[in-house]
């Protein structure tokens, strides 16, 4: 609550400064108002210390600092905006100041120190002995009787070591009823099923989201049913993002293990799942269709997989690339002849220049490591003029001499 209420007032502070006197405020400037004379309504700050305050500083610069960042590159600004009660689930410590983490027994758990809290026991998901922690991020998920508390610690001079070179190479294509297809050099193709994690907790979302929508709202605090209710929707969210983060991170990790270079294909994954409601003056059409495959292009969690696979990579030393998507599902892995009627339907391929059969996907990945590794160039089909019917109100044209 505390550095909620702190963020919101930090942020008016900047609003405030540049609408009336143009000028900007800076975390630095902002970092001083926490030392010297305090008025009323600062004691917690005596409890908890200045290091959490100055990590919710930090936050509001980091905020804006993405706000110029997307104007610079003409994306959409999003402005930082002021924090409601229940919308401001963590807290961070920059520095070291008011935390120490400690390791207990075997390594398995340890110990957090957080001043005006005190000692709490943790179980560690990873530690490194040679680094130093440098910060902390501890964030609420959930709420009421399932409420749980996580730490992020950022560590400090990190030694990551680096597997042995493989040798190989593979190209992913990704889809829907098949999540991602994997073919490596050797010839191989994996199919990796799509979980779909959302479609099997819809019902249950549903049912959810309707027992929510009639709760009404008791005053500025919500009724113990309605925040039961909300609690159950939020907890569902959470159980299909936790359990699409892990399946990517599974995933990524064997990628990365297994192959030196992996190719992509470089997806417009915004543009794909854009509405197609259109406006008032414009209606779409077949907007229930397009709402519907959006909903499977997001819960197949393309880029997240994708960006698990890119930092893995990096740290291990091995490469990620992108190959154009275009036609790389309507082109023979084969022969290399590229026609969209080579794409009989969603998961069968049959080449119509030499007849190679495959599965749809199982092609598209070959494909992609093709192109990527300059085996293969893909030839854009020329697009053939229709001739005039008869009757369609388009004369044919003539030329020479007649024509004159």
């Amino acid at each position: 609550m505390w550095q909620r209420r702190l963020y919101n007032a930090a942020l008016d502070e900047r609003r405030g400064a540049w609408r009336h006197n143009q000028r900007s405020v800076t975390k630095f400037d902002q970092y001083g108002q926490l030392s010297g004379e305090r008025g009323e309504g600062w004691e917690w700050l005596e409890r908890f210390g200045v290091g959490v305050a100055r990590g919710t500083l930090t936050r509001l610069d980091e905020a804006f600092g993405h706000f110029f960042r997307r104007v610079k590159n003409g994306d959409t600004p999003g402005f930082p905006r002021f924090q409601g009660e229940g919308r401001f689930d963590s807290v961070q410590w920059e520095g070291t100041t008011g935390w120490k983490l400690t390791r207990t027994g075997g390594g398995t758990y340890g110990r957090l120190y957080v001043q005006g809290v005190g000692h709490v026991k943790v179980k560690l998901h990873r530690w490194f002995a040679e680094a130093e922690p440098r910060k902390i991020v501890v964030r609420r998920r959930g709420q009421g009787r399932r409420r749980r508390w996580e730490v992020t610690v950022f560590w400090r001079g990190v030694q990551v070591a680096k597997p042995n070179p493989t040798g190989r190479s593979a190209g992913v294509d990704m889809g829907i009823a098949v999540l991602a297809a994997v073919a490596d050099d050797q010839g191989d193709v994996e199919l990796v099923e799509n979980p779909k994690h959302l479609t099997r907790k819809l019902d249950q979302l549903a049912r959810a989201q309707q027992a929510l929508a009639v709760c009404k709202k008791t005053g500025r605090r919500d009724g113990g049913r309605r925040m039961k209710a909300k609690a159950r929707v939020a907890r569902l969210h959470r159980q299909v993002a936790d359990a699409r983060k892990n399946e990517a991170h599974q995933l990524s990790r064997r990628l990365v293990d297994s192959f030196d270079e992996v190719f992509f294909e470089q997806l417009a994954i915004t543009n794909m799942t854009r509405s197609a409601a259109g406006t008032i003056e414009s209606p779409g059409s077949n907007v229930a269709a397009k709402a519907g495959l959006n909903r499977s292009i997001l819960d197949a969690g393309w880029g997240q997989l994708i960006a698990f696979t890119t930092y893995k990579a990096a740290s291990a030393g091995r490469t990620v690339n992108k190959v154009k998507a275009a036609h790389t599902s309507q082109t023979c892995a084969h022969c290399g002849h590229t026609d969209p009627a080579s794409r009989v339907t969603r998961d069968h391929f049959c080449c119509t220049s030499c007849g190679h059969e495959d599965h749809a996907d199982s092609n598209a990945a070959r494909v992609i490591l093709a192109v990527g590794e300059g085996r293969l160039k893909i030839v854009r089909p020329r697009r053939t003029k229709k001739k005039s019917r008869p009757g369609s109100g388009h004369p044919p044209v003539t030329a020479g001499r007649d024509a004159a």
